[in-house]
């Protein structure tokens, strides 16, 4: 409950092999591979699988999923923090890492994963509008000076169409053949209308 409270998480997912933790363990992201290396009471990682959770318990090993997004979305914090300190020491050299990209993406897939029918090439759009901050004006600007048929343009050229949308146009193309939801439709009611 304090993890979850700390990391002002809606629900958190664990297995509890210990009732005193007295070490633990932290991996952004998704960490389960390092399983067998985490020599502490909890290891703390996201995306945890069924079988993941089971495997920690088989080795005693209590486990908190705190989610992909969740676990790296404090980076961009520590990252501030550490080009702080580097400025001060007025140092060249600055380290690189891909774990920005890295929460990016982890940020996309929990925001695409509200949608029940995500459609990946075209949501890959929303990866610029969670890139920083976005005033009212910059959304203003871009939505008066793109138009939805210039950004339908842009998409056919740049993105392509999904296998979702592939399978529509084919169905539409073929009206003389039904979907398998259109067939199995019909073998449970036979006397509903053709194109329901």
């Amino acid at each position: 409950m304090l993890i979850k409270n700390k990391l002002n998480l809606n629900f958190s997912k664990s297995v509890k092999c210990h009732d005193n933790i007295k070490t633990f363990s932290l991996c952004t992201g998704s960490g389960m591979s390092l399983i067998h290396n985490v020599q502490t009471d909890c290891f703390l990682t996201g995306d945890v699988k069924y079988h993941d959770a089971m495997q920690a318990k088989s080795i005693n090993l209590s486990l908190i999923d705190i989610g992909h997004y969740e676990s790296e979305h404090f980076f961009a914090q520590i990252l501030d923090k550490h080009l702080k300190i580097q400025q001060k020491l007025d140092s060249p050299s600055l380290p690189v890492s891909s774990d920005i990209i890295e929460s990016l993406f982890g940020k996309f897939k929990h925001t695409i994963e509200k949608s029940p029918q995500s459609d990946m090439n075209h949501s890959i759009l929303v990866i610029p509008l969670l890139c920083g901050k976005m005033s009212e004006e910059k959304i203003s600007n871009a939505l008066n000076s793109v138009s939805q048929k210039e950004l339908e343009k842009w998409k056919k050229d740049n993105i392509g169409e999904t296998m979702r949308s592939k399978r529509i146009n084919f169905f539409k193309k073929n009206t003389n053949t039904t979907s398998p939801v259109q067939t199995e439709q019909k073998k449970k009611n036979p006397n509903s209308p053709k194109n329901c």
